[in-house]
C-alpha cells in the first residue's frame, strides 16, 4: 500500500491542506465511516482502481474528526473532489427500530 494514499494518517491537518493546494491536478477523495462495513468495501474499491494522483482521506469520529461540528466537517470538505459520507450509529435493527433518533439525529447532524 502507498504511504502517501492516507493522507490523513501520516500528517497533521495544517499540512494536509498545504499538500491539497500545492498539488492542484490530484483527485482527492473523502471517505467518512471508512472503518465501517460498508466503508472498508468502499476503501478497497477505491485502493484498487485508484492512480498515482488520487488520495484518499478518511474522516471518523474515533480519529478525533466530528462531523457534527461544522466548521469541522467543511474543513475536512475542503479541496475534495469527491466525499462518500457513509459514517453512521452502529446499532441493532431492534435498538435502531426502538430509538431511531439515537441513531439518526447524529447522521443528520453530519448532513447539514
Amino acid at each position: 500500500m502507498n504511504e502517501q494514499m492516507f493522507v490523513n494518517k501520516t500528517m497533521e491537518k495544517s499540512q494536509q491542506k498545504e499538500f491539497k493546494i500545492l498539488h492542484p491536478k490530484t483527485k482527492n477523495i473523502l471517505v467518512t465511516g471508512s472503518s465501517g462495513m460498508i466503508g472498508r468495501e468502499l476503501m478497497e474499491i477505491l485502493e484498487k482502481n485508484r492512480d498515482s494522483n488520487t488520495f484518499l482521506y478518511t474522516a471518523d469520529l474515533k480519529q478525533g474528526e466530528d462531523l457534527r461540528n461544522f466548521k469541522e466537517c467543511l474543513d475536512l470538505c475542503h479541496g475534495m473532489d469527491e466525499v462518500y459520507h457513509l459514517a453512521g450509529i452502529k446499532g441493532s435493527p431492534k435498538m435502531t427500530k426502538e430509538r431511531p433518533v439515537d441513531f439518526m439525529g447524529p447522521m443528520l447532524q453530519g448532513d447539514t
